[in-house]
């Protein structure tokens, strides 16, 4: 029988605590079997096919990764990620965050580059900030797509809104590290020029134009400035997607799991659009039922023509246009009470359509609001 090796630490310390061995060194957790299968020694022959469960394990690797995590602990964080994402690489924590300690450590290994550089008595810029802030940016910018792939792909909604909060706080930090350690730099190079300038007053040496040094310094700041907010562009895009997404299969499965509820309501919206079309239609036959009716088409056809007479009248034909104006509007003030009977009976119908089209509203409401 061997001895118990942890596989997370390589600990030797191993107890049995409440019904399971465990690493006294990472506080990592084995099952019985597992244990068993750790001490085997030699070669066990299998055949036929064999699932392995190595769920307690996952669980494993991310609580050594966490805790490796939350107490600041970057290399071993990175290891128990890097691990992790071996065991399973569809685990979007060890995607992103061997990726994001793979940034940290091009900073903090990283070394100043040279602000000025001086050729014989020439001083020119050297424009070299820090060698590990384009890698970093660039690292952190390029995991976030398949990072919020595989966000995308978690079942459980809390635990998805957990992973997107807490690359979110994590890519936020970094833009906020990286944008201060840009501007140290800028500020590093203006003093720099700044003090090969003044050697140059006094002779000693010849600088190749302080303005466009310091505009060269600048433009590199702005640049690398530029690379973080396109950095924080891209994971607000890919949070958006992810609302888009979630908000859609969301609505899918509770629709899928409500159909007969659906189905009720697709039909009494339908009765309510065939009952309304039917209310229109009364309406177009209103004014023919209305007592008057006919009267009020004579009334109207002299209107009509009344108006046609005083059209033909010439300009100096005043007084006749003004006696014909009199019976015009005599003809239309017998219209009017017919026009205004008409009017109520279809205002009455009108006010049976309004319900009918307010619970449709409603219907609709409930059919498409988000889930």
């Amino acid at each position: 029988m061997k001895q118990l090796v942890c596989e997370m630490c390589g600990g030797t310390d191993l107890l049995k605590q409440d019904g399971v061995f465990v690493c006294q060194s990472c506080q990592t957790k084995y099952s019985v079997e597992e244990a068993r299968r750790m001490m085997i020694e030699g070669t066990v022959e299998v055949t036929g096919k064999v699932k392995v469960d190595n769920t307690a394990k996952l669980d494993n690797l991310k609580k050594v990764a966490r805790r490796a995590r939350e107490d600041g602990n970057t290399d071993q964080a990175f290891k128990h990620y890097e691990q992790l994402s071996i065991e399973d690489p569809d685990n979007w924590e060890s995607a992103f965050f061997v990726a994001y300690y793979s940034a940290i450590s091009k900073l903090k290994n990283d070394q100043p580059g040279d602000s000025v550089r001086v050729t014989g008595n020439t001083v020119k810029l050297g424009v070299n900030y820090r060698s590990g802030i384009g890698p970093a940016i660039s690292t952190i910018t390029n995991c976030l797509d398949s990072v919020f792939n595989l966000i995308e792909d978690i079942k459980e909604y809390e635990d998805q809104k957990v992973a997107v909060e807490t690359v979110s706080d994590y890519v936020d930090s970094a833009s906020k590290n990286l944008n201060e350690i840009i501007d140290s730099e800028y500020r590093r190079m203006s003093r720099e020029i700044s003090n090969y300038s003044s050697q140059t007053e006094s002779g000693v040496l010849k600088t190749m134009g302080t303005m466009s040094m310091n505009s060269q310094n600048k433009s590199t700041r702005n640049d690398y400035n530029q690379h973080v907010s396109d950095m924080l562009t891209l994971l607000e895009e890919r949070k958006k997607r992810l609302v888009e997404v979630v908000g859609k299969r969301r609505f899918d499965e509770y629709w899928a799991a409500h159909q007969s509820e659906k189905t009720e309501l697709e039909s009494e919206k339908q009765s309510l659009t065939e009952q309304i079309a039917a209310l229109n239609e009364e309406i177009t036959t209103v004014p023919q039922k209305t007592d008057g009716y006919a009267t009020m088409v004579e009334l109207q056809k002299k209107a009509e023509n009344l108006a046609s007479e005083k059209k033909a009248l010439g300009l100096l034909k005043i007084k006749e246009k003004k006696a014909v104006q009199v019976q015009i509007d005599s003809t239309n003030g017998e219209i009017a009470p017919i026009q205004e009977r008409i009017n109520a009976a279809i205002e009455e119908v009108q006010k049976r359509i309004t319900p009918l089209q307010s619970r449709i509203e409603a219907i609709d409401t409930e059919l498409t609001r988000p889930r």
